[in-house]
C-alpha cells in the first residue's frame, strides 16, 4: 500500500507499508516533487519505521505523522541555517581504497561547503 501527500512546505512525502511476518512495516521519503511512485522517488531523505503495525494503514497513517514532523524539522534547519549565515555542508566519506591501507577501513570524512560563506566546524 503507497501514499503521496503534498506539497508541505514545498516536499512531498511517499509512503509505503510492506508486509513483514505477518505484519505491516512503513517507510517514507521526503521529495522534491511529487513522485509518482515510492520505488521511483528519488528523495531528499528516507527512513524506514522500526515498529510493525497490525494493519497497512495503521503503518501509513504512524508514517505520515512523522514524515510531517519531519517535513517541519527540516524548514526550522533552514531557517536557523539562514539566521547564522551558516553554509550547507557536503559530507563525503573516504575509504581506505584511496589510500591504499586495508579495504573496508574509514579513514576520515571531509566537510565541504556548497554555498559560498565561512564554514564553521566543532569538534
Amino acid at each position: 500500500m503507497e501514499k503521496v501527500i503534498g506539497p508541505i512546505n514545498g516536499c512531498y512525502a511517499v509512503i509505503v507499508a510492506r508486509k513483514v511476518d505477518g505484519r505491516f512495516r512503513a517507510s517514507y521519503k521526503l521529495c522534491a516533487s511529487a513522485p509518482a511512485d515510492y520505488r521511483s522517488a528519488v528523495p531528499l531523505r528516507h527512513r524506514r519505521l522500526g515498529g510493525l503495525s497490525d494493519t497497512p494503514v495503521e503503518a501509513i497513517e504512524i508514517a505520515e505523522q512523522l514524515a510531517r514532523l519531519h517535513i517541519a524539522r527540516l524548514e526550522d534547519e533552514d531557517e536557523a541555517r539562514a539566521a547564522a549565515k551558516l553554509p550547507r555542508v557536503l559530507v563525503v566519506d573516504f575509504d581506505s581504497t584511496m589510500s591504499g591501507e586495508t579495504p573496508g577501513q574509514r579513514l576520515d570524512r571531509l566537510y565541504a561547503t556548497t554555498e559560498l560563506g565561512p564554514l564553521y566546524m566543532s569538534v
